[in-house]
């Protein structure tokens, strides 16, 4: 069979086995956040994006990600996000839009090279068709807006270990942590979140509720954001622990019942002793 044949048949067979790796999408909006404010008699505006992106959905090639914005001027704009960082099932994506205001939606695109021959892949978050609306002021775009960041997604995690003091002569001893903070939508007056955590690949797991809720009033008009702190001592031991947390982020509407989740696209988050992920 013609070399050329071959490749080519190897091509679609990777392709097509890439391609069905999941059905559910590589890409979901963690936050945005928009900032119109002054400051020494000057003014200032623009917005924080942060995306995520499934690291594990294709194995091979490489991501990138772009924000396609209108910022009300009936044009269409493209902001490249730059990768914060990969964390081995998923990767974080962060831009900043020089405006408080703007309509947009998320373009993730696969690309893949394989014997000087490159291929790629869209995939887009569009909001349901809708698109998001971010604005420092609600009415500068009209009142109704889009979901802006999802019901409930992780912000930041660690698994750090914090000292206490012992008696002289002793070893020191740690406490082991796992801390960080969730965005969730303020939906609902009765609302419960936090993180479903294990530390044994879930023989076992525990529902740890956030310490601390923070209102994010950027003015998104009728949906504002929650920011909310959690903590857990998981472990004490008199060496070093090396306990790794799997969890989910979770959000509950005690009003309608409905539950939300972050699973990390169905994988989970995994933070290692020591480690912070995103």
């Amino acid at each position: 069979m013609n070399r050329w044949i071959k490749m080519a048949m190897a091509i679609v067979v990777l392709l097509c086995g890439a391609f069905s790796a999941t059905a559910q999408s590589p890409i979901r909006l963690v936050y945005a956040g928009p900032i119109h404010g002054s400051a020494g008699g000057m003014s200032f505006s623009y917005s924080d994006i942060y995306v995520h992106v499934d690291g594990s959905y294709y194995s091979g090639g490489a991501w990138g990600a772009v924000i396609h914005y209108n910022e009300g001027s009936g044009a269409w704009h493209d902001a490249p996000m730059s990768l914060v960082g990969h964390y081995g099932t998923h990767m974080l994506f962060y831009v900043r839009l020089p405006t408080s205001t703007a309509r947009f939606a998320i373009k993730a695109t696969w690309s893949y090279a394989v014997s000087g021959m490159s291929y790629s892949r869209d995939y887009w978050d569009n909001n349901g068709g809708a698109n998001y609306y971010i604005a420092a002021h609600a009415s500068a775009l009209g009142s109704t807006d889009g979901i802006v960041g999802g019901n409930a997604g992780l912000v930041v995690a660690s698994n750090y270990y914090k000292s206490v003091a012992t008696f002289p002569g002793q070893p020191r001893l740690y406490n082991q942590y796992v801390a960080g903070s969730i965005v969730v939508q303020n939906t609902s007056p009765t609302r419960s979140a936090g993180i479903r955590m294990t530390t044994d690949n879930w023989a076992t797991f525990t529902d740890v509720p956030v310490s601390s809720v923070t209102t994010l009033g950027f003015g998104y008009g009728s949906s504002q954001i929650l920011l909310c702190r959690f903590s857990r001592r998981i472990g004490y031991r008199v060496l070093k622990p090396t306990r790794t947390v799997k969890f989910a982020v979770y959000y509950r509407d005690e009003t309608t019942g409905r539950e939300y989740w972050d699973n990390n696209f169905e994988q989970n988050y995994t933070v290692k002793s020591g480690a912070t992920i995103r």
